[in-house]
């Protein structure tokens, strides 16, 4: 479900006459009724991701996993979100998503392999799907680029610049994590080129540690 209200001269107090608007967003491009949990809004308000098991949300969809699907709110279309680069289904559930405060960007925490050729820790990753490239990158990784050893997920977009913080009780994605707990980790977005595709991930770093931004 989404709702929204008037704010028309944009002062941030919803108090403008006019009718606010309810309306399902868990339902197919074509409007079939499907079920839906765990939302989150884009910062502009215009595109709704959420995990759902139904297989009515979009066609082919016949893996029997929850997987995370992106609602288009202004051009009533939904699109799953937690699907390979190339192509093809996830064989395990896809959950917890975040999406970019443009909507073009929606990570998620899958036990899925099938979303990186070298995904073998058997463990949650964390990934990022572009939806207008249609790239699913695996993010949660050490600077050096090795897999986490251990469950990653919780991840939440920054606005400017584009990062991501995610959580894990990996112990090997920097040097000297010897806590035994799970700690809160960033990666920065690099788009060296302006084009608003991700080239490349900055490395890794602690939160509170600052975020690299340079290419």
């Amino acid at each position: 479900v989404f709702r929204s209200d008037r704010d028309v001269d944009c002062d941030g107090v919803l108090d403008e006459p006019g009718a606010a608007l309810t309306q399902r967003v868990s339902v197919s491009s074509s409007g079939a009724q499907a079920s839906g949990d765990h939302a989150v809004l884009s910062h502009d308000g215009l595109w709704v991701a959420f995990r759902s098991a139904s297989s009515q949300l979009v066609v082919g969809d016949t893996n029997g996993k929850l997987d995370v699907f992106v609602r288009d709110v202004a051009g009533g279309v939904t699109t799953r979100a937690s699907v390979p680069s190339g192509g093809g289904q996830a064989s395990a559930d896809s959950v917890l998503p975040a999406i970019s405060h443009d909507g073009r960007y929606v990570a998620f925490s899958s036990l899925a392999p099938e979303f990186a050729a070298d995904d073998l820790n058997n463990a949650f990753d964390v990934f990022v799907r572009d939806l207008v490239s249609g790239q699913t990158l695996l993010v949660s990784r050490s600077s050096a680029g090795a897999l986490a050893s251990s469950d990653s997920a919780f991840a939440a977009f920054s606005v400017e610049p584009m990062a991501l913080a995610f959580q894990s009780v990996a112990a090997d994605l920097v040097v000297g994590d010897v806590n035994g707990l799970g700690d809160c980790f960033v990666r920065s977005f690099r788009d060296c080129d302006d084009d608003g595709a991700i080239d490349a991930f900055q490395g890794l770093v602690e939160c509170g540690n600052g975020i690299p931004d340079e290419c």
